[in-house]
């Protein structure tokens, strides 16, 4: 569906070739998130984790790095608790005592 709509030309009724993607973004769906992520950052989402994330279920550390292997969980603890996320759980044997 998206290497269909990457290689349309704008219409009239949508000339700046956007409304696909404001479409996408809005439907709201852990899938069209992952639909968005493949086309934008070239990247596979499983949905079932990205569902997750849309339930706002406190992270884990293992569910982080399944959807990016590149971020470190705390860099995300300002970015969650700006938007109500219940930011990322430790696993229990990496706790400081």
């Amino acid at each position: 569906m998206l290497a269909e709509r990457r290689h349309q030309l704008p219409t009239k009724e949508d000339p700046a070739g956007s409304a696909w993607l404001f479409h996408l973004l809005a439907d709201g769906t852990p899938q069209a998130y992952c639909d968005y992520a493949s086309h934008y950052f070239e990247v596979p989402l499983d949905p079932a984790n990205v569902r997750q994330v849309f339930e706002h279920r406190t992270l884990t550390t293992d569910l982080v790095r399944r959807i990016n292997p590149d971020v470190d969980p705390a860099d995300l603890t300002e970015v969650l608790d700006s938007v109500g996320h219940p930011g990322v759980e430790e696993p229990a044997n990496s706790r400081r005592r």
